[in-house]
């Protein structure tokens, strides 16, 4: 009877055994699955997560290109809106100055040629000069100052006005005239021309201009070193 009893006892623990070794291995099984499936998982996530950061780097640079293209696109405009006002404005100043009548003492009279060299009109374009005798070489401008008589007009492209200046009487004498010729005195015209540009810009553009030595007998003024400038 108890070895009966040791039999059964025995073939109970073997089917226990087996029967741990089979939970134990369906449970490895069922792990082994279990961490695949996860490792599949986390694969497709990291490359959903790639094709998402690629996609973002393709958006950013897609971005970047056209914030480029669009920042291109307005210094474009800029620089031709800056050409074309450059190329087109109004630009107004002297064309040439010239004694009125024979070299020689006595009334000395000088008419000034302006013109505007632009491509649209000037507007409120006024002028004022003076012409004073004074040594040569001379870089002492006076200052000038409007009368209330100067004209105010619109000056189209390609027109001119003349302006007439006369050295106050007696001033221009044989000695005057004698040191002209020889160039060590100059007669000069001194001036100021104030416009707007067409832009709605105002320009003041100043000129120095002398008659002297080599020019003296032509009675041409030409532009002196310093005190010209045009804006």
């Amino acid at each position: 009877m108890s070895e009966t009893i040791s039999f059964w006892e025995t073939i109970g623990v073997w089917v226990e055994a087996i029967a741990l070794i089979a939970i134990f291995v369906l449970d490895w099984k069922e792990r082994k699955e279990n961490r695949k499936e996860r490792k599949e998982q986390h694969e497709e996530t990291y490359a959903q997560l790639q094709a998402a950061q690629s996609q973002a780097d393709a958006s950013k640079k897609s971005a970047d290109a056209a914030t480029a293209g669009a920042a291109a696109a307005i210094a474009t405009v800029k620089l031709m809106r800056k050409i074309s006002r450059k190329e087109l404005r109004a630009r107004v100043f002297v064309a040439s100055a010239q004694r009125v009548g024979p070299p020689g003492p006595g009334s000395f009279t000088a008419e000034v040629s302006i013109k505007n060299f632009g491509k649209i009109p000037a507007y409120d374009c006024t002028y004022f000069a003076t012409m004073v005798l004074r040594p040569n070489p001379n870089n002492e401008f006076p200052t000038l100052h409007k009368k209330g008589d100067e004209p105010m007009l619109v000056l189209p492209p390609d027109a001119e006005v003349k302006m007439p200046l006369v050295l106050h009487t007696g001033t221009f004498q044989n000695m005057q005239d004698t040191n002209v010729g020889t160039g060590s005195w100059a007669v000069y015209i001194y001036g100021e021309i104030q416009y707007r540009d067409g832009f709605a810009k105002g320009r003041t553009s100043t000129f120095c201009m002398k008659c002297c030595g080599f020019d003296y007998p032509s009675g041409r003024f030409a532009f002196n070193d310093k005190g010209n400038q045009a804006t």
